[in-house]
């Protein structure tokens, strides 16, 4: 396993080259072309003073830039603060304030409300995607076209910081849960190995990247050398013509997103025969629909159970073993899962095991 986010794409690159890592809109790039444009960043945010340690937050929905300004902030040893897309601008303020970001990456349609913010705010750098950007913030495109790719990546412990990631928790304000490198690289190996994830699979997703369970795919696949296809948001038909198109062994969703799909009137119309396995989870399934995804779809559904203060999974259904629907699957390794309550869904409470 490796030590560090820093890592990913810089080995990926050695052990998969020219292999496409990454498909999002008409955007398609190999692994070795992620590895450069994540380094170019990681350049550009150094020159403008981001130094491990400090804290980034990552502001937009799913697209490559969101990907690459992940992964270069990991290079640099500075600490991630990727946020829900929706939040309201005094919600971005509060976590801003909050963690203490140094410099926000954020799209174009976020672009306007981060700029009025930013003076009550630690915020000194809003970079935002794209060319012609507002008067206040800086062009990530003019960032990467003026550093190099070359980028020697900060060399970190892997029980250093690498996340803050925010959850609402159940009462008050939103709280961050601090995760180190070794927690988000762990998770996602430890999903790879539970779902047999391979340099031959292609998974579809379009889990927002900054929620634990789309984190938990995306770094799964470059870990893997998987093909990731990103889709920006949940559509129908642009889900259905992603797996039938790239030929994808995976989709992973939410059961609103499956209930959608069972739904649409053109489901039959596309070859999805291509599918060995999907996952779900986010909230509760019927095993009738469950069921009927797996009859339509034609391969196993793993449901599964994850939080935000465990950088991702806690149990899930392993792809060669019993898959028991209305079940939330098996403890990960390292991991004790006791239910709280009777309920016959209730909600697990993790204990971690120490790794000795």
């Amino acid at each position: 396993m490796l030590n560090t986010l820093a890592e990913v794409l810089p080995v990926g690159a050695q052990k998969y080259s020219g292999k496409t890592a990454l498909v999002c809109g008409n955007h398609s790039f190999s692994f070795i072309e992620l590895c450069n444009l994540s380094g170019q960043l990681a350049n550009g945010l150094r020159g403008l003073g981001v130094s491990p340690g400090d804290r980034v937050t990552l502001y937009s929905q799913n697209c490559w830039e969101w990907i690459i300004s992940y992964y270069a902030i990991g290079r640099l040893g500075a600490v991630i603060n990727p946020i829900n897309v929706m939040l309201t601008p005094e919600e971005v303020l509060f976590v801003v304030k909050d963690c203490g970001a140094r410099a926000i990456l954020a799209s174009q349609d976020k672009g306007e409300a981060l700029l009025d913010i930013k003076g009550d705010s630690p915020l000194q750098h809003v970079i935002l995607f794209g060319d012609n950007v507002p008067t206040g913030a800086r062009s990530l495109n003019k960032v990467l076209k003026e550093s190099r790719a070359d980028c020697d990546s900060v060399t970190l412990a892997p029980e250093t910081l690498s996340t803050i990631g925010y959850t609402s928790g159940t009462t008050g304000y939103p709280k961050g849960a601090a995760l180190t490198h070794r927690n988000v690289l762990l998770n996602s190996a430890m999903t790879a190995n539970m779902h047999v994830r391979t340099a031959a699979d292609t998974v579809v997703t379009a889990l927002p990247c900054a929620h634990v369970y789309g984190n938990v795919i995306m770094n799964g696949a470059f870990l893997c050398g998987m093909t990731l296809v990103l889709l920006e948001r949940f559509n129908e038909a642009e889900a259905l013509n992603a797996i039938q198109t790239h030929r994808a062994t995976m989709f992973e969703g939410v059961p609103t997103m499956y209930l959608y799909l069972l739904n649409y009137p053109e489901l039959n119309k596309y070859d999805l025969s291509s599918l060995t396995r999907c996952t779900v989870g986010g909230q509760t399934m019927t095993v009738s629909k469950m069921q009927e995804v797996e009859a339509r779809f034609g391969c196993p559904l793993l449901e599964l159970w994850g939080m935000t203060e465990i950088a991702g999974l806690g149990t899930t259904h392993p792809f060669y073993g019993l898959n028991r629907h209305g079940s939330i699957g098996i403890p990960y390794p390292m991991l004790s899962v006791a239910l709280l309550g009777r309920r016959r869904r209730a909600r697990p409470w993790i204990m971690m095991k120490s790794a000795s």
